[in-house]
């Protein structure tokens, strides 16, 4: 577990960055190709997209790690490269930050249903995972994010993989605007199922913004009393003559940022359609609330 980690926590505020996607995309990445590909393909812009966020007031980065568990790798046929490309993820973010931010390992969802609802066994969702956690822990990631989860199952297979490889693991499912996910999952759920699995923290990111992400750190706070996170969009997703985009500005997205601080998140960035300058309006609304890594 890193002390570092519990330390900060325990100071104030911990800022995280923004979304990854969003800025791969802005340095070449082409639709349909693999993101994290590019920690192999174009390092130096995986790191400096890390760089980025850090100079806007970061304090945790996340690796270029989302989808690099070897089921949704397969898609690729690079399911053979699991390791590499999560230890390439945690390496890249570590050589980027240095000592002024921590590395949270990215794990995201398999991106195939678990039985009983899809075909892959939770057996096999429990060794992907687990490869995932091994690389993590052998580059020398901080913790690990599970995030964007709409399954509990899966979360908690995912979870408990982190946990069992001895990373401090913080957990996000991701909540429509309904205030569930999308496979029905309700807050008070998640954070008895979570908690139980042995995540150090508990959240929300993805699917909504900060307007709708509110209501459920609100839930959160009431059934947890373990340390709340969340990483809004900015906004609800908007598709412009075949592109999605997000509506709020960096202005709007800290307004809304301050809120989820006073409903009780003590760890804030960001998702889809936020970049740095998201994250520095973020900051500079919090200053003299945020934690400095030591």
């Amino acid at each position: 577990m890193s002390q570092r980690l519990q330390k900060a926590l325990s100071a104030g505020i911990l800022l995280g960055d923004g979304a990854m996607g969003t800025m791969l995309y802005k340095a070449g990445l082409k639709p349909g190709d693999c993101p994290e590909l590019f920690n192999q393909s174009a390092p130096e812009k995986v790191m400096r997209i890390h760089q980025e966020y850090v100079a806007a007031g970061a304090r945790l980065v996340e690796t270029n790690t989302f989808g690099a568990n070897p089921i949704r790798l397969a898609r690729y046929g690079l399911a053979g490269q699991t390791g590499e490309l999560n230890r390439l993820g945690v390496t890249l973010a570590r050589q980027a930050v240095g000592e002024q931010a921590l590395v949270l390992a990215s794990m995201g969802p398999l991106g195939e249903l678990i039985e009983p609802f899809g075909e892959i066994s939770q057996i096999d969702a429990q060794r992907a995972f687990a490869l995932q956690a091994e690389a993590f822990v052998a580059a020398g990631a901080d913790a690990c994010l599970v995030e964007t989860m709409s399954d509990l199952t899966e979360a908690v297979i995912a979870v408990k993989a982190a946990v069992t490889a001895g990373l401090f693991t913080i957990a996000h499912m991701s909540y429509e605007v309904s205030g569930r996910t999308f496979m029905g999952v309700a807050p008070e759920q998640a954070a008895e199922a979570l908690a139980e699995a042995g995540a150090a923290v508990i959240g929300a990111n993805c699917s909504v913004g900060p307007t709708e992400m509110l209501s459920v750190v609100r839930q959160l706070r009431e059934c947890t009393d373990l340390p709340l996170s969340c990483m809004p969009n900015a906004g609800l997703p908007e598709t412009i003559n075949g592109v999605d985009t997000w509506p709020l500005s960096p202005a709007e997205f800290a307004q809304w940022g301050t809120k989820l601080v006073a409903a009780g998140a003590r760890l804030i960035g960001g998702c889809c359609g936020t970049t740095p300058a998201h994250i520095q309006a973020l900051a500079q609304a919090l200053q003299g609330r945020l934690a400095e890594i030591g």
